[in-house]
C-alpha cells in the first residue's frame, strides 16, 4: 500500500518542517502514556533492555527521563528514516539521561535489524499506522521479545 521509500522521505521532511514543533505535544503526550502503561505492568517484571520501534526524535526516552526509567538499563531507538535517527541521537546527547545505555538504529518496523529474543519490552509511539503489513510488524516485535 505505502511506498516505504516515499514514507521514509516523508518522515524526514515532516521532521525538518518549520512547524514540526507545533505537533510535538501529541507525540510527547502519547510517549508519557506509554511509559505510564509500562509502570502498570512492571510489578514482578524488570525490563532491562527496551526497544522503541519508530522512535522519531526520542519522545519515549524523554518520558522515561521525566517518569523514571524503572528497570530499563538499555534503550535501542529505531526509526526507518536515517535523518530522524540522526536527530534522535543529537537530541539525546543534548538532553542526556544518566545511567541509560542508548543505541540508535535505522530500521523498518517490518524488517528490524536485531537478533531474535533480545529485548525485554518492545513499544511504539505513533509509528505503526504507517506499516504496510501490520501482522508482520507485530510478529517481528514478538520475535524480538525474550520469553517470560
Amino acid at each position: 500500500v505505502f511506498d516505504r521509500a516515499v514514507k521514509r522521505r516523508q518522515r524526514e521532511v515532516a521532521s525538518a518542517a518549520a512547524d514540526a514543533v507545533e505537533y510535538e505535544y501529541l507525540r510527547e503526550t502519547v510517549a508519557h502514556r506509554v511509559v505510564e502503561r509500562l509502570r502498570d505492568i512492571e510489578a514482578g517484571r524488570v525490563f532491562r533492555r527496551a526497544l522503541d520501534m519508530g522512535c522519531h526524535t526520542g519522545h519515549v526516552r524523554r518520558a522515561l527521563a521525566a517518569h523514571g526509567r524503572g528497570g530499563i538499563e538499555s534503550l535501542a531507538q529505531c526509526d526507518m528514516a536515517p535523518l530522524v535517527v540522526t536527530e534522535c541521537e543529537r537530541r539525546s546527547k543534548e538532553e542526556g539521561l544518566e545511567g541509560l545505555a542508548q543505541t540508535f538504529h535505522v530500521g523498518d518496523e517490518e524488517l528490524m535489524p536485531f537478533e531474535p529474543y533480545s529485548f525485554d519490552v518492545v513499544f511504539s509511539c505513533l509509528a505503526l499506522h504507517w506499516v504496510n503489513n501490520l501482522p508482520l510488524a507485530l510478529f517481528n516485535a514478538r520475535h524480538l521479545l525474550k520469553d517470560d
